[in-house]
């Protein structure tokens, strides 16, 4: 491993709150068993699951189906928003 993305849960706001709080304490955790070299990087978890729960409706899933899945959606989501955000411009 040399980077984590970990969701960041900001307010609709856009600021830190009891949430984002508490993931501040999972990364100051990481941050102590993880070697130095290992980066760490937060990225907008805001609208991750709203977004995946319309993609799963569309797939017409059904709600237990939707419930077993949508947190690793999100987690997808999240990651490839920070890899896309990551690509050179084209």
């Amino acid at each position: 491993v040399t980077e984590v993305v970990v969701g960041w849960p900001l307010e609709m706001s856009g600021q830190v709150g009891p949430r984002a709080r508490r993931v501040q304490v999972l990364i100051d955790a990481l941050r102590a068993r993880l070697p130095a070299e290992v980066a760490i990087h937060t990225w907008d978890e805001r609208f991750s699951t709203v977004a995946v729960e319309r993609v799963l409706l569309d797939a017409d899933l059904s709600r237990r189906r939707r419930r077993e899945v949508v947190d690793r959606q999100a987690a997808a989501y999240i990651l490839q928003g920070w890899l896309d955000a990551r690509r050179p411009a084209e």
